[in-house]
């Protein structure tokens, strides 16, 4: 009831609150997923995941949903191994990385590429002394064939040298031939 006299009113306070009706919670994953292809062509793949989660209420009053926190700022993926294959050089390593709630999965594709290895050809005299060269270059996996090219006014038996030398990711000898 209302007094005539407003100074003898009682306040009378009205709360009025949101209603809010739990829901499931917001989950988000990421996923890094790692593709390593070896110099014989097999893939392995590796996943690894990240997953937040987050409260979820439907706020009747705004008719919209409402967000709590997610449960970590951020979250750790480890390194995973990437192995070292003689002979070749891998494109990266995979390190541990941190992601959020809102980095995007992604892929990462790890090959290897041959290295470029060299045998020397000696050319040496009787008494061993070296009178000429030769470099012969390939790859990690290849097999280059050997075209002697001895030094000017000088000759050798060449027939019992290797014909051929193949690279095999081991560092390779010099070849010494001897000549006169």
């Amino acid at each position: 009831v209302l007094n005539a006299d407003p100074k003898q009113n009682t306040p009378i306070t009205v709360k009025v609150g949101h209603t809010l009706d739990k829901k499931d919670d917001d989950t988000r994953t990421i996923t890094r997923t790692v593709e390593i292809t070896t110099p014989d062509g097999k893939t392995s793949t590796q996943k690894q995941d990240a997953t937040f989660t987050r409260e979820t209420n439907y706020d009747e009053v705004l008719g919209h949903d409402v967000y709590g926190d997610w449960d970590a700022a951020t979250k750790q993926l480890d390194a995973i191994n990437v192995p070292d294959i003689k002979g070749y050089a891998k494109s990266s390593d995979v390190p541990a990385i941190n992601v959020t709630p809102d980095t995007s999965s992604f892929t990462l594709k790890v090959t290897y590429k041959a290295i470029g290895q060299t045998v020397t050809i000696n050319y040496k005299d009787a008494d061993g002394n070296v009178v000429g060269n030769q470099t012969v270059t390939g790859q990690t996996g290849q097999t280059e064939d050997i075209n002697y090219q001895l030094p000017d006014k000088w000759t050798g038996d060449i027939s019992k040298a290797p014909k051929n030398i193949t690279f095999n990711g081991d560092s390779q000898p010099d070849i010494d031939i001897t000549i006169s």
